[in-house]
């Protein structure tokens, strides 16, 4: 094991970091050194961005695990190479998830959903409840009789 990564192990035990973060962490850099086939120590700034590119445009990795990857590199290089902190930032900045819209069905695409999708009573009751409620699937699934309260015309969601 490099002094590199012993002493990077060490800064995040100190911290009190997870076992799943220091295996990200410590992926994470391992990952930067195997791109450019050398220590992490001897990357340029501009590397740097250039692979947080690499992650995004050609691995077309999720905003999440660019941010993991980013918040790895930021304490890396801060807690192991000593770089200002704030100069880490203006290099490594956060990636900003996409808001995603949920899809809105038209009356008529409903209107097939519920009758061609189901056309038992029950299962086309049960649907349209889901579908109304805005239920997840993991909600519906734990769905009982007692969690409907007609006369209030409200449903309890438990887990």
């Amino acid at each position: 094991m490099t002094p590199l990564r012993e002493h990077w192990l060490r800064e995040l035990a100190l911290r009190g970091m997870s076992e799943r973060t220091v295996e990200a962490y410590v992926a994470a850099v391992a990952s930067l050194a195997r791109y450019y086939h050398r220590s992490p120590d001897r990357i340029t700034d501009e590397e740097l961005q250039a692979y947080l590119l690499h992650l995004g445009r050609e691995r077309r990795l999720a905003p999440s695990s660019l941010n993991q990857s980013v918040s790895a590199l930021r304490r890396f290089y801060d807690l192991v190479l000593h770089r200002p902190a704030d100069q880490l930032e203006r290099l490594l900045p956060r990636v900003r998830p996409q808001t995603r819209r949920p899809q809105v069905f038209s009356r008529a695409e409903l209107e097939r959903l519920f009758t061609i999708g189901s056309p038992q009573p029950k299962p086309r009751a049960f649907l349209m409840t889901v579908y109304g409620a805005g239920l997840r699937l993991n909600e519906a699934c734990h769905l009982k009789v007692e969690h409907l309260e007609s006369a209030r015309g409200q449903i309890r969601v438990e887990l």
